[in-house]
C-alpha cells in the first residue's frame, strides 16, 4: 500500500496524468521479471505487457482475448508514472489509470509470487505466466 501512495505523490508532483500508453510498471522482488500496464490499449480497456530482464521477447495480455507474443524491453523508469516492486502474493487489478488492490475476477489482474514470477489473467480467464526462465501463454 505504501508504494502505491508514494507513486501517487510522485505523479501529482510530475504534472498532468497520462491518458494512454505505458503508465506504470511493477517488477519481481529480485528485479528479473516486470509487467507494464498500458492505459487504454484498445476500446475494451487496458492491457499488460510482461517479460524478463535481458530478453527481447515478451507477452501482451489485453482485457479480452488471448495473450500474444510481442517485442520486449526492460521498462524505463523515467518514462513511467511509477516502477516499483510488486507486493508479493497480492493481486494488482489493472483498471483505471493505476493498479488497485481490490477488484474481481472479471478484471485484468497480475499477481507476483516467488522471487521471479508474474501471472496475469483477464476476465475471460486467458493469461500469461512469466518466470526468470520462461514465458508461457495460459
Amino acid at each position: 500500500m505504501v508504494p502505491l501512495l508514494a507513486a501517487l505523490a510522485l505523479a501529482l508532483a510530475a504534472g498532468p496524468p497520462k491518458t494512454h500508453g505505458d503508465v506504470e510498471a511493477y517488477h519481481s522482488p529480485d528485479n528479473r521479471v516486470a509487467c507494464v500496464m498500458i492505459l487504454r490499449y484498445d476500446k475494451a480497456g487496458n492491457a499488460v505487457r510482461c517479460g524478463r530482464k535481458g530478453s527481447r521477447r515478451g507477452l501482451l495480455l489485453a482485457t479480452h482475448g488471448a495473450a500474444k507474443a510481442v517485442k520486449w524491453r526492460w521498462p524505463d523508469a523515467h518514462k513511467l508514472f511509477s516502477f516499483t516492486v510488486a507486493p508479493p502474493g497480492r493481486t494488482l487489478y489493472l483498471v483505471g489509470g493505476t493498479a488497485k488492490l481490490d477488484g474481481n475476477r472479471h478484471m485484468l489482474r497480475c499477481t507476483f509470487s516467488g522471487r521471479s514470477h508474474a501471472r496475469c489473467l483477464n476476465g475471460a480467464g486467458r493469461g500469461l505466466d512469466v518466470t526468470g526462465k520462461r514465458l508461457k501463454k495460459l
